[in-house]
């Protein structure tokens, strides 16, 4: 049997072995609860000196909601440096400090909040930080400073674990291009001369070789059965080789921060049989919106739509007339004309797309006015109308026949009239003589009048037309020297006539 001392020291020590066993399991039952992370994605990779790659800093919330995050990251600033700082699909609402980083010291600042009720998941993106390799090396990233907070309504800390990255930079290889002559550079072994390994490359935000406005796309790769690996890079140069292997390959990928402008998406493929060619397909992304978007009527119903894109280009337009049919204009034809309104105010609601799907939109206010008691107006209108047109049409045609017509027709009135008073006066009629040059002259002014009410109705149409616009200046030639030609004609007939008279006594 064992002492009393000896037996109640027994007692004692488990039964503090108990409380202690009991302590840390209600310890760390909400330590595992809340087991909030800080993470890189990827967490490795290889890349080649002088190549861009990005990776995006998560963070993992475990079992229970988090409203604040925010950390420190810190890399090799002799091997790497920060390009970018991006907060694309961030889950943060609200940013108590703006994401900064500093090349000098190696490091990468942030700190935000997610709004209630906070984010719950185990991937929940807060940055993105695009890097440029520096020298050939290892690369280590880690959190040197890290907190994540519960969205408990006390602010309660769970962060648990900061994971590292570590990442493989690797000199290039520069080997000559046989078809151009001109130099690549390739990462680890050179791809093989042979045709590409089949695979196809989709993508519903960035079209190959289509236009599109966003800056961040999924691209879903189709892969054949042989496909055991692959690379990829995305740059502004067409024929570039890509640098960073994904083993196995890649079902989908998105891409955040793609370049306004031109950039391509370089994949490459492996089988069994080592590389295939590289596949370049090229990414047009335009996130300006179109200017100078303007709606000009021509008349009460006739349109004119303008814009100008300098990246993509104009696509078409859309047409809505007080809320009706949408009408789509081709950019190359950008007229509309408005048919069956009722008289009085209507809206015109114009939309320009670019080629890339960046739209604006623009109104106009426009009246049809009732000319239905006017008829008779509205014939003249539409005569004066057709009398413009033609001679519009047949401007230069009708300066040179007007100029010889008018003055050949009064030469020739003249030349008959000199005639007739040679044949009276050296007939023997000289009484009758001046009854006769009275007909004669009232018969000369009537045919000129005659033909100048003509050449007035030319002359009215084309005054008409100067009032609702301004006259080219073929019409203005026109119209003065319509003006001219019959002042100067009436003149002359009535100085030859009162020469005449004089000249014979009369």
């Amino acid at each position: 049997m064992c002492s009393y001392f000896f037996c109640f020291s027994k007692i004692i020590s488990l039964a503090l072995a108990k409380i202690v066993f009991v302590g840390s399991l209600i310890l760390l039952v909400p330590v595992m609860a809340w087991a909030a992370t800080l993470s890189f994605v990827p967490a490795s990779g290889s890349y080649s000196v002088g190549s861009t790659f990005t990776i995006g800093v998560f963070a993992g919330s475990g079992s229970t909601a988090i409203n604040a995050v925010s950390g420190v990251v810190s890399f090799p600033r002799e091997a790497l440096e920060v390009v970018s700082v991006s907060k694309n699909q961030s889950i943060v609402s609200l940013w108590v400090q703006e994401p900064t980083f500093s090349n000098t010291a190696g490091t990468v600042n942030f700190e935000g909040i997610i709004l209630n009720p906070g984010f719950s998941g185990t991937s929940g993106r807060i940055v993105n930080v695009t890097f440029r390799v520096k020298v050939a090396g290892t690369a280590d990233l880690s959190f040197s400073v890290g907190s994540i907070l519960a969205n408990d309504g006390s602010g309660t800390e769970i962060l648990s674990s900061k994971e590292v990255a570590r990442y493989q930079n690797e000199e290039t290889s520069v080997v000559p291009n046989s078809s151009s002559g001109s130099t690549v550079e390739v990462i680890g072994i050179i791809p093989a001369d042979r045709s590409a390994i089949k695979a196809k490359l989709i993508s519903a935000s960035h079209p190959v070789d289509g236009w599109s406005n966003k800056t961040s796309g999924t691209f879903e790769f189709v892969l054949t059965d042989e496909v055991i690996s692959m690379r990829l890079l995305v740059d502004n140069k067409p024929d570039s080789i890509p640098v960073v292997v994904y083993t196995p390959p890649l079902v989908s990928r998105t891409i955040d921060d793609l370049i306004e402008g031109v950039s391509y998406l370089h994949v490459q493929y492996k089988d069994v049989d080592g590389w295939g060619e590289v596949l370049h397909h090229r990414l047009q992304i335009d996130t300006v919106l179109p200017e100078n978007f303007t709606v000009k009527a021509f008349d009460t119903d006739l349109f004119l739509l303008k814009a100008d894109d300098k990246s993509a280009g104009i696509s078409y337009y859309e047409v809505q007339i007080d809320g009706g049919e949408t009408t789509k204009i081709d950019e190359s034809s950008p007229l509309y004309r408005a048919t069956n309104l009722a008289v009085g105010e209507h809206t015109l609601l114009a939309k320009v797309f670019d080629r890339a799907g960046n739209f604006v939109t623009t109104t106009l206010s426009f009246s049809i006015p009732d000319n239905s008691s006017d008829l008779a107006s509205e014939a003249d209108e539409k005569e004066s109308i057709e009398h413009s047109n033609y001679l519009l049409s047949n401007g230069a045609v009708l300066i040179t026949v007007l100029s010889i017509v008018i003055p050949s027709l009064a030469l020739l009135m003249l030349t008959g009239f000199l005639l007739f008073l040679s044949w009276r006066f050296f007939g023997g009629f000289k009484k009758k003589l001046e009854k006769e040059i009275y007909e004669a002259r009232t018969m000369v002014y009537k045919s000129f009048t005659l033909l100048k009410a003509d050449l007035e109705v030319d002359i009215n149409t084309l005054e008409k037309a100067s009032a609702k616009r301004k006259l080219t200046r073929e019409e203005l030639k026109i119209l003065k020297r319509l003006q001219k030609n019959i002042d100067t004609v009436e003149q002359l007939i009535i100085k030859e006539v009162t020469d005449i008279e004089t000249k014979i006594g009369l």
